[in-house]
């Protein structure tokens, strides 16, 4: 009998970045920047983004009170999954450290988040497109 042989090649528009799903690393660091700087640049669409100005109307409450001496945050991945087209999932906490001016006790308020979710830019860059459902306490 006669052997066949099949071949096969793939090829790829390479035009512009492949999309990937982002680690749980890359969530962590993108997330981290997000809630340390809240630039908007790491947002799709920017500083109209509603998780953007969310975040932008928080910062902004604790920088203009008298009673809040400083602030950080914490951010913690708990899970990462595909969400189709290359943008992933994401599920994680966000742990904010209060200190106050005068007598009141410091305070740390952890906070989760469902179904936040990461693309990429057209420079391959991963952006968060999505901040993330707050999960009820």
């Amino acid at each position: 009998m006669p052997r066949i042989s099949k071949s096969c090649s793939l090829s790829r528009n390479t035009t512009g970045p492949t999309q990937t799903k982002a680690s749980s690393e890359d969530a962590l660091d993108l997330l981290q920047d997000i809630w340390d700087d809240n630039d908007s640049e790491d947002w799709v669409n920017g500083s109209s983004n509603t998780g953007y100005l969310s975040i932008k109307k928080l910062h902004d409450n604790w920088d203009d009170s008298d009673s809040v001496a400083n602030y950080n945050e914490v951010v913690s991945v708990l899970s990462i999954s595909p969400a189709g087209s290359g943008k992933t999932y994401v599920n994680y906490t966000v742990t904010h450290k209060l200190s106050y001016t005068g007598d009141k006790d410091d305070t740390s308020v952890t906070d989760t988040y469902q179904n936040g979710i990461i693309s990429q830019d057209s420079d391959g860059d991963y952006v968060l497109e999505k901040l993330g459902t707050p999960k009820a306490k």
